[in-house]
């Protein structure tokens, strides 16, 4: 919040380009591929709240290529332009059916050590910015699409089917044909 007021004070060309939770097949920090995926092969999908909370994701080639596009195009906005990106909204459900679907296998969920987290927290970083977070893995959330859709309408996002085929390749975990 510091930072983004100092960015809106400089009077400096600014463009804030929002998105939620980071999806990369590519990307092995992201938590979709150290936690929510890290159990596949054993045939589990650790969740970190409720299943059916729809919440948002950005597929970072996708996002990537909006940034460029709005710096492409940099001159229309506003000096600060604050914009969401929509990406994906899904639950861990849609992810876990669509999972099944390609790979031709039932999963089971389960939970995140949120009990760990919480002991591991006053030595770990990034166990305490989780637990700030929690919250969000039970609240329902979205950003709003109109505002891209006005400045790109010819964007199109990658589809849940195709984001899930890549990270399951990326994982050697395709249905055998």
């Amino acid at each position: 919040a510091t930072m983004e007021a100092q960015y809106r004070a400089s009077g400096l060309p600014v463009i804030l380009l929002r998105g939620g939770d980071f999806l990369d097949e590519t990307a092995p920090g992201s938590f979709l591929n150290m936690v929510t995926l890290k159990g596949l092969a054993k045939g589990k999908l650790t969740i970190a709240g409720t299943p059916d909370v729809q919440r948002a994701y950005a597929y970072l080639p996708d996002m990537a290529r909006v940034a460029v596009a709005l710096a492409e195009r940099r001159a229309e906005l506003p000096r600060f332009a604050d914009i969401p990106y929509a990406g994906l909204s899904i639950s861990m459900a849609d992810l876990k059916a669509e999972i099944e679907r390609q790979s031709g296998r039932k999963l089971r969920y389960t939970q995140m050590p949120w009990g760990v987290m919480r002991l591991l927290s006053p030595v770990w970083e990034l166990a305490r910015e989780l637990r700030e977070m929690r919250y969000l893995y039970d609240l329902p959330h979205s950003l709003d699409p109109a505002p891209l859709a006005r400045l790109l309408p010819d964007h199109r996002d990658t589809g849940l089917q195709q984001v899930v085929a890549a990270h399951l390749a990326a994982r050697n975990a395709v249905k055998a044909e």
